[in-house]
């Protein structure tokens, strides 16, 4: 009796604790999303850790847990054997590395789903963590223990420092959880803080343009069926009003066409995180191939009134050089598509697209999504570069520093990079400062400013040239000025133009 007495008051005790502590409600309503890991190499040698589901599909889990958990202390050390366990389940299951991404420690596993695994597939994630905010982790000495908590302190593009002293070793892999859910997976500590890559960065690395199935915190199949911009890769913009153009003591030398600077209010709307890529472009092609086509003579027939040509560049052939150097084209039907991309590219920004083919790609993905994307304008670019209502008055995209924020001339090897390698502004959005030139909605005008409505401004009503902004890894850091207005025929494609898209609230 004494012992059972014990038991309850132990228990109610611990449900009080709870109860009072809305983080570690919220860790033990995500325990059964944790997986026990234990690898195998053929050395003989055991690695151990903790991992979470981010996804299923057909019968199929999809685990998050720390590369080197995985390859072992060895770089690329590969496991013979990955064992999984449940904490519903007695029973021992077997998984396999899909993916890595070792920049990040992050790896992907892929098993099939326990019959009777109960977890929690909805409502289980934050995306924007604060600082100061309590935490907690759930895995430590191979049980799923939830130790005490900690507080965030520091938070990157794709890291999370906590000061926490709980966490031992064979905990990496483990999910780091807020009261609204996880917000990380754990790689390392030191004894007195932990190192967690951000739940955003997991999600964008797992989309890879929406082709695989990998994650899905919301409970549906949106990663799969729809691009990676749509699923998860847009940014609300939060309206408010900036001096937009040219200010000498903000942004350095101006040029005529930069001036004079002037109030702008801009509306709420979102803007992608980053620059469309290859892998996201190449979806749209694929989505249109069965009404276009391109012969030997690099011509096609009409997409929406306009010629291939005029809706980007390339073909198998040759046609304007560059696009085929990353996306190629088969005149016969092939699995995955008449179009892909050459490995090692899919992260790249799309290029060789004139404003005409930017445009349809945002009408194709507002049919498909049901939304309304298009082209930002150019005062809506520049409001978000500066960084919107958090502005810090930076002359580059979120630093003074552009080798911190963007590729230009002096560090880009001659090339435009993937997305999203610098650090993002600060509204959370990268490479608005280099790496390509991206295509505005508004025609160009260089006087435009001078008579430019204060809310909302949509550029001239017709011209001859649109505008581009950003700068590119072609220019020089001076073009890479959030302030810079570049021009060009909106039918003209280049390896050094891409664009972003919008999406009305």
């Amino acid at each position: 009796m004494i012992r059972l007495f014990h038991l309850v008051l132990f228990s109610g005790f611990c449900c009080l604790l709870s109860a009072q502590d809305p983080v570690l409600r919220t860790a033990e309503s995500l325990r059964n999303n944790v997986v026990r890991l234990s690898i195998s190499f053929p050395d003989g040698s055991k690695q151990e850790g903790f991992g979470f589901i981010t996804g299923e599909k057909n019968g199929q889990l999809y685990l998050a847990t720390a590369a080197h958990v995985v390859h072992g202390n060895e770089f690329n050390q590969k496991p013979s054997l990955i064992q999984v366990w449940f904490r519903t389940d007695y029973e021992t299951y077997t998984a396999k590395a899909i993916r890595f991404f070792e920049l990040q420690d992050l790896a992907l596993l892929q098993m099939p789903k326990p019959v009777t695994l109960d977890y929690k597939n909805t409502n289980w994630a934050d995306f924007a963590p604060q600082n100061y905010q309590a935490v907690r982790f759930v895995g430590r000495q191979g049980e799923w223990l939830i130790p005490g908590q900690g507080e965030v302190y520091k938070i990157g593009n794709d890291r999370i420092v906590a000061s926490m002293t709980t966490v031992r070793p064979g905990t990496s892999g483990a999910p780091l959880i807020n009261a609204n859910g996880i917000i990380g997976l754990i790689i390392e500590d030191d004894n007195q803080e932990v190192t967690a890559i951000a739940l955003s960065k997991i999600r964008d690395l797992f989309a890879e343009g929406g082709r695989f199935p990998y994650f899905n915190a919301a409970g549906d199949e949106s990663a799969v069926q729809l691009p990676d911009i749509a699923a998860n890769g847009l940014v609300k913009i939060d309206g408010g009003k900036y001096r937009m153009g040219c200010i000498e003591a903000r942004d350095g030398s101006c040029y005529s066409n930069e001036t004079p600077d002037h109030e702008v209010s801009i509306s709420s709307f979102y803007l992608s995180k980053y620059e469309v890529t290859n892998a996201e472009f190449v979806q749209f092609l694929n989505a249109i191939s069965a009404q276009i086509s391109i012969d030997a003579n690099g011509d096609g027939v009409n997409y929406q009134g306009k010629k291939i040509f005029e809706l980007f560049c390339g073909d198998k052939k040759g046609g304007c050089s560059g696009f085929k150097e990353q996306i190629e084209y088969s005149a016969a039907d092939r699995p995955g598509g008449r179009f892909t991309v050459v490995s090692g590219f899919e992260k790249h920004p799309a290029v060789m697209v004139t404003k005409y083919g930017a445009e349809a790609y945002s009408a194709w993905l507002s049919s498909k999504t049901g939304k309304s994307y298009r082209l930002p304008t150019e005062a809506e670019w520049e409001f978000v570069a500066r960084g919107g209502i958090q502005s810090q008055r930076y002359k580059y995209a979120g630093s003074n520093d552009l080798d911190a924020v963007g590729w230009y001339s002096s560090n880009s090897s001659s090339a435009a990079h993937p997305v999203g390698l610098k650090n993002a502004n600060e509204l959370g959005l990268y490479d608005l400062s280099g790496n390509v030139w991206e295509w505005c909605s508004d025609w160009y005008e260089k006087e435009y400013y001078k008579n430019s409505p204060a809310s909302n401004p949509k550029g001239p009503s017709s011209g001859t040239n649109s505008v581009l902004r950003g700068g590119s890894w072609y220019v020089i850091d001076i073009n890479c000025r959030l302030a810079i207005r570049g021009i060009n025929d909106p039918g003209y494609c280049g390896n050094v133009i891409g664009f972003r898209v919008a999406r009305n609230l």
